[in-house]
């Protein structure tokens, strides 16, 4: 897959601007503020998803406008394929001309991997971070999987709720109601585990090979913890355990053991990285998991997605500057950064876009001498 041209209009700073990127890697330079991620997001929202930055469709448009406009020749599928996007309370998107009812179905089309500086927040945060990246990145090669999710989420609620009642001191007839809750929780719950621990187990083969390449006297290492101990029938496990801790949950109001507490863990040199790594080692390590993301999403679509990098090069040293550099361009990149003269040099082959006030001034191509 790669970007053959983008344009815009009124789409935060890039009022009226285009550019024309190479197949292998874009390097997007220019101060703070200029419009560097703002292209990166264009592109990501053409994949229909939300933007990285968690921003509502207004928002995007720019200053004074009431709409902003993406149009795009993308290639995908083994041909070239215009996709128009039009933001401004809400989206709306054609792809090749026919109005497309559900916008997310151009991520069927096309893909991308993204990574920017929020993403810091899967090592550093909370465990709802790592799970919520497991999901999104299960969906994208099982859209289904958003089903299984949404259920899951209801019966837990509906459970959570007569838990509530029953701590209120409501009839104890409610029991059986509880029960049925209790058995569903189970069921949708050992779909969720396992769909989360086997692409955990992926991520696992593919990140460290990443991360030894950005860090040759580092090792990485992921596991998918579980909030029950199983090796086997994960759902007949945790209705056990949740039968055995009814009391407790209707003491707290709620089901305190699941699918919706787990974890994945990352270690660096055998260390937890949520208490132990340093911000380069944390930027490191979430780069890895996006990388593979990237890795795994292609072996379930057939085609190398493109890779969107905003900000990545900061804190990180030469040596893994230039793996970047250097290791990523078989897929399409678009890498932003502020230190131009440095990091254009070191590109060994690509395009170098210059960025000022919302507009792309391209300089010569570089190649491989």
């Amino acid at each position: 897959m790669r970007v053959e041209r983008i344009a815009f209009t009124d789409f935060r700073n890039l009022e009226n601007a285009e550019v024309l990127p190479c197949q292998g890697i874009n390097l997007v330079v220019g101060a703070n503020g200029q419009g560097k991620t703002n292209l990166l997001e264009s592109i990501w929202l053409l994949c229909g998803q939300r933007s990285f930055r968690q921003a509502k469709e207004i928002e995007t448009v720019a200053f004074g406008k009431k709409r902003a406009d993406i149009e795009a020749d993308i290639y995908c599928g083994e041909r070239t394929n215009r996709f128009n996007l039009t933001l401004t309370t809400r989206r709306s998107a054609f792809l090749n001309g026919i109005h497309t009812e559900k916008i997310s179905n151009l991520g069927e089309k096309f893909a991308a991997v993204v990574f920017s500086p929020i993403h810091i927040e899967l090592i550093r945060e909370a465990p709802e971070a790592r799970r919520a990246f497991l999901d999104s990145a299960i969906i994208s090669t099982k859209p289904a999987f958003s089903a299984v999710l949404r259920e899951y989420d209801r019966v837990l609620y509906q459970r959570n709720f007569l838990l509530k009642r029953l701590q209120a001191g409501y009839s104890s007839e409610l029991a059986d109601t509880l029960e049925a809750y209790t058995k569903r929780v189970a069921q949708i719950g050992a779909r969720v585990f396992s769909a989360r621990s086997r692409y955990t187990a992926r991520l696992a083969e593919e990140a460290p090979q990443i991360y030894k390449g950005l860090s040759s006297d580092e090792e990485l290492n992921i596991a998918y913890k579980s909030s029950v101990e199983t090796a086997e029938d994960y759902g007949a496990v945790l209705y056990e355990v949740l039968n055995r801790s009814i009391d407790e949950d209707i003491r707290n109001g709620y089901t305190g053991i699941g699918p919706h507490r787990e974890d994945m863990e990352l270690l660096i040199d055998g260390q937890r990285a949520k208490q132990f790594a340093s911000q380069g080692q944390c930027k490191s390590a979430a780069l890895c998991l996006k990388l593979a993301e990237g890795r795994i999403l292609e072996r379930a679509i057939g085609q190398k997605p493109v890779c969107l990098l905003d900000d990545v090069m900061s804190e990180l040293d030469k040596t893994r500057q230039n793996y970047i550099l250097n290791n990523l361009g078989e897929n399409q990149l678009f890498i932003t950064g502020c230190d131009c003269a440095s990091l254009s040099r070191r590109l060994p082959q690509g395009d170098v876009f210059m960025v000022k006030d919302g507009a792309f001034h391209k300089r010569a191509k570089r190649g491989r001498s």
